[in-house]
């Protein structure tokens, strides 16, 4: 959870000027799934380390290299009932038992 709240914080700040600097035809976010993944990496370092600035700036960076559009009217219905119709494998016994 703290992690968690360290990666809202850094995103909010990064996010302030993005979509200032990009004119393209989509609004851009930060990737999450990926800004987490290089959070839990570098957050022992952030923590221990007196020069916190050096490792915040390195962060950023990397947040703002990983970007996503923000696609407009994007849902994807989803098939349920594909997986209902499944039937489980057949485990078959290729040895004898051990005793």
């Amino acid at each position: 959870m703290f992690v968690s709240n360290i990666q809202a914080l850094l995103i909010e700040q990064c996010t302030e000027g993005l979509n200032k600097k990009n004119n393209t035809k989509y609004k851009y976010k930060i990737n999450k799934s990926l800004a987490y993944g290089v959070l839990k990496n570098r957050i022992i370092e952030l923590l221990v380390k007196p020069d916190k600035s050096k490792i915040m700036e390195e962060l950023k960076e990397l947040y703002l290299k990983n970007i996503i559009p923000i696609r407009p009217n994007r849902t994807v219905n989803r098939n349920t009932d594909k997986y209902r119709r499944r039937n489980k494998p057949k485990v078959v016994k290729n040895h004898k038992d051990s005793y």
